[in-house]
């Protein structure tokens, strides 16, 4: 029997898959990873040049469109997707390719809301604040002052695997709970006490808006001038999700300007095909918490997403395809290329 190859394209971030490219190997899969040679590209040459060739990609957030699939097309059976978001794929280039594509639902979903509430936590309390005027050696405790997160209304802009542990992690903070969503989970709502409102209600009532929505032509900018309108003086956005779901100079300005209290962000519209610094219109900001796109980036997250991807790699060698396939029309377009 022919064996089968895989690369991993994922960026080095202190991780170790030695237990993952074993697994593969016994599987009869001679698994590589090449964490330094695409790191996150946009450009699709640098893709084919890494990839042309394998069975199998494990790919992290590189641009896979048009050029990348046709370079890699006839070899290239299955792109696992090392996370959730899809912006940067494209579904109908791997279907015409012939190439399956899967991502990890729910496989992060702990790690970002851990960071959505820590978020939400350093926004209200001042925290990025206080400790730039702790390093400044300007320790005016009555600068200090802040707010609670205690009892306060969270709303959630999308209420799916990430928002739902966000609301359980809530619970010790005796919030009001609001979720806008198109699909409803009663049976949850009802159990973590959990009020699904219109996005009019949630922006209007909140005191923290957290986003939790997927990045589609209907989201993009959701935060924009108009919503931040109906906020709270006192309110705080966070967003965890994607950076495009918020406009960033409304926002800016509404931060600047005082008529919102405060935000917290690991995502921006500029994390690609930019020269200007992560977050530039932030950076000048005393009201707003910042990190770099890293909620997910826990060890533990990186290797419950590794132990994943090759249980799909798995799958497919067993039984030729994969549950959760998302373009399954991919397989017309196989059965050409054999």
């Amino acid at each position: 029997m022919t064996r089968k190859t895989c690369v991993i394209t994922v960026p080095d971030m202190k991780q170790d898959y030695t237990e993952g490219i074993k697994r593969m190997e016994a599987l009869g899969v001679d698994a590589v990873w090449k964490k330094n040679a695409v790191g996150n590209s946009q450009d699709e040459k640098v893709v084919v040049q890494a990839c042309k060739g394998y069975d199998f990609v494990i790919a992290a957030n590189e641009r896979w469109g048009k050029q990348a699939f046709a370079g890699c097309k006839g070899s290239l059976r299955l792109l696992v997707r090392y996370g959730i978001g899809l912006d940067n794929v494209d579904l109908d280039a791997a279907t015409e390719a012939g190439v399956a594509v899967v991502n990890l639902p729910g496989c992060n979903a702990d790690a970002v809301a851990e960071q959505a509430v820590a978020l939400m936590l350093a926004a209200a309390r001042k925290l990025s604040y206080q400790q730039e005027m702790m390093k400044a050696r300007r320790c005016q405790v009555q600068s200090f002052m802040a707010n609670s997160v205690m009892k306060k209304t969270v709303g959630l802009l999308g209420c799916g695997n990430i928002a739902k542990s966000v609301v359980r992690l809530l619970q010790g903070f005796n919030c009001r709970i609001l979720a806008y969503d198109m699909v409803e989970d009663r049976e949850f709502a009802g159990k973590y006490g959990v009020a699904y409102v219109s996005e009019e209600q949630l922006l209007k009532e909140s005191d923290i808006i957290s986003v939790h929505l997927p990045l589609l032509p209907e989201t993009k900018w959701i935060i924009n001038k108009e919503t931040i309108a109906l906020m709270k003086p006192q309110a705080i956005v966070v967003n965890t999700s994607r950076g495009s779901l918020v406009c960033s100079d409304d926002l800016a300005e509404a931060l600047r300007d005082g008529r919102i209290l405060a935000a917290g962000l690991d995502v921006f519209e500029n994390e690609t095909g930019s020269d200007k610094p992560l977050g530039y219109q932030f950076l000048d900001l005393d009201n707003v918490a910042l990190t770099a796109h890293t909620a997910s980036a826990t060890f533990e997250t990186f290797q419950q997403m590794m132990e994943q991807a090759v249980d799909r790699i798995e799958c497919y060698l067993e039984e030729g395809t994969v549950p959760g396939i998302l373009n399954p029309e991919y397989k017309k377009y196989r059965g050409e290329l054999l």
